[in-house]
């Protein structure tokens, strides 16, 4: 985890997913929203490493 809700009960999380790549991860972000029956996890950006 590198991020989480700030107020109790907002369900927001923030991963880095190193599953993909041990060397440069993607990010990922929970997402209640769009399915209230699940969380799932939903892509952020495909790399931690800034853009070139």
């Amino acid at each position: 985890m590198i991020a989480i809700n700030r107020i109790p009960g907002d369900d927001v999380a923030m991963a880095l997913n190193y599953r993909t790549a041990a060397a440069d991860p993607h990010v990922v972000a929970s997402d209640f929203w769009t399915d209230r029956e699940q969380c799932s996890r939903r892509a952020v950006t495909p790399t931690f490493s800034p853009s070139s």
